[in-house]
């Protein structure tokens, strides 16, 4: 028991350092590109317009957001979603559907969804770059390994 934590505990300290690496690299990563770019300038101002980029990216409203459902998703009030959706369609991020009876929903310019498909490619890219990446996998095993572990005993003790 006691070699298991110390190996654990090696392994959580070597991923530890990677990650806050990895966060630090792309926090001056956003930096720049907030510094390049008026799209990211704008969404990356702050952790609440991240929010509205990522779900824009997601296929789960293709007719488009509406203020109470972008509200509800991302769980902040109705007035402050719709200032900001306001404004993002005012910069041309987003746009409202044409559709008869869909005139209230916003829809994702090709602009916003090619952004999404370059942040997960620069996200990927990032991970395979990272000189420590045996380190970081080692702990992702391991958790996968201990989660189970702690789910079947969970299941066992229900029994």
């Amino acid at each position: 028991g006691e070699d298991l934590r110390f190996v654990r505990e090696q392994m959580v300290q070597r991923f530890k350092q990677t990650q806050m690496r990895f966060e630090l690299e792309m926090f001056w990563d956003k930096k720049q590109w907030s510094d390049d770019s008026d799209f990211w300038a704008w969404f990356g101002a702050s952790r609440e317009r991240t929010a509205l980029f990522h779900a824009f990216n997601l296929n789960e409203h293709p007719d488009g957001w509406s203020v109470s459902s972008m509200s509800n998703f991302i769980g902040r009030d109705r007035s402050s979603v719709s200032r900001e959706l306001t404004e993002c369609h005012s910069l041309g991020f987003i746009y409202r559907n044409q559709s008869e009876d869909k005139q209230r929903l916003y829809l994702p310019t090709e602009r916003l969804l090619n952004n999404g498909t370059w942040y997960c490619e620069y996200f990927v890219d990032k991970q395979l770059a990272m000189d420590d990446l045996a380190d970081r996998s080692l702990f992702f095993e391991y958790r996968k390994t201990e989660r189970q572990h702690l789910n079947t005993k969970k299941d066992n003790s229900k029994n």
